[in-house]
């Protein structure tokens, strides 16, 4: 189940109070909700593109390759969601960004305020294991905790989600949007439903009343607090 009730952004206002930002709130401005069925969508067409080719293609049936079918899954995935922002399907900017160690590239999601990067996992309760730049994004994130505290926090770096994806034989049996924690022996402090059991979502032509019905005033302070990390890391 979500953690929304639970997980909150704490950060500091100029008036010395501390505030919380529920951290799927904030996501969904990052990201709206009628957008996350077509993450799906792009999901579901990439496994089945690969069981396609896998059945089409004979080499491909060999023992080897049926070992690295994931990877298959892996690559059709991030080709499908690069597509779809190309296309403008998925409201959001990406590139291609070096490991830590360039010995290749990730595909990084770019929102306004925060970041997302695509794995496939076998198990969405454990996140991927950390390669350097998915750690450095990991305690870069800003402090999360699960009650107020009397110290003063504000971001220290934009937020870096993940979007996990996994599957059952050959098809897709799960898709999450996580925060991933910043402590070593926690996995998330926040990881969404499992949006594969999300209804597709029509875009409506007027604003939808998750937009319209709650006060964002915390999130906008929040976004400042990265635009001014931003500005003075140089980002």
């Amino acid at each position: 189940m979500s953690t929304k009730t639970e997980k909150f952004f704490i950060l500091s206002t100029k008036d010395g109070y501390n505030e919380m930002v529920e951290v799927e709130d904030f996501f969904k401005k990052q990201l709206p909700k009628k957008y996350w069925s077509t993450i799906t969508d792009q999901i579901r067409n990439a496994y089945s593109a690969v069981k396609s080719l896998s059945e089409q293609t004979p080499f491909l049936n060999v023992q080897s390759a049926k070992q690295n079918y994931g990877t298959f899954c892996s690559i059709a995935v991030d080709y499908a969601i690069e597509r779809a922002i190309e296309n403008g399907a998925i409201p959001c900017e990406s590139k291609w960004v070096y490991f830590d160690k360039p010995t290749g590239k990730y595909l990084e999601l770019q929102f306004s305020h925060s970041t997302a990067s695509v794995s496939l996992v076998h198990n969405p309760k454990s996140r991927p294991r950390d390669v350097r730049f998915r750690e450095n994004k990991r305690l870069g994130s800003p402090d999360l905790f699960s009650q107020i505290t009397p110290v003063d926090r504000s971001a220290k770096a934009a937020p870096h989600f993940l979007l996990i994806h996994g599957r059952e034989v050959v098809a897709p049996k799960f898709a999450h949007f996580g925060l991933p924690s910043a402590k070593p022996r926690k996995q998330w402090e926040w990881l969404s439903d499992n949006l594969m059991n999300f209804p597709h979502i029509v875009a409506a032509r007027e604003p939808s009343i998750e937009d319209t019905e709650s006060d964002f005033e915390e999130i906008e302070i929040l976004k400042e607090e990265i635009e001014r990390w931003r500005k003075d890391n140089g980002n």
